[in-house]
């Protein structure tokens, strides 16, 4: 929870800078260039889905469509940290890292059997590297 209330901290933080750099102006009245490098922290949450066909082939010949749909929902939150580097005044590399947690439910069934049961989803870990190039100052792509 702590964890929790440090992300929410750092991203009102975040949006704060904006206005704060306002005051940064030069008497030509325009901003100084922005560096993307340095840590960062995330968070967020939502709702997800998912859904699934399957086909079941007899010997070689598949079914003209699918035997069976799976399906699921639930909610979900995620927490994450990173870091950016700008190493050109266009050009931004960075890692990042982040979790999510939450209680996504559905339902499986087995084609043309009597067999079913249940899954859910409650933890992932996902890890990256990025590349992008500045369209604009604030625009990273």
């Amino acid at each position: 929870m702590r964890l929790l209330a440090v992300a929410g901290i750092v991203t009102i933080a975040g949006m704060l800078q904006p206005m704060a750099s306002a005051a940064d102006m030069s008497a030509t009245g325009q901003a100084p260039a922005r560096d993307w490098s340095g840590f960062y922290l995330s968070a967020g949450g939502g709702f997800g889905w998912w859904s699934a066909d399957q086909y079941t082939d007899f010997g070689g010949f598949p079914a003209p469509g699918p035997s069976e749909r799976t399906s699921g929902s639930g909610a979900f939150g995620t927490i994450g940290a990173g870091y950016d580097w700008q190493f050109a005044p266009s050009w931004v590399a960075g890692a990042f890292a982040d979790v999510q947690f939450g209680d996504i439910r559905g339902t499986i069934r087995a084609p043309f059997e009597q067999y079913s049961g249940t899954t859910s989803d409650r933890l992932n870990i996902a890890a990256g590297l990025r590349l992008g190039v500045l369209a604009t100052p604030d625009v990273l792509i």
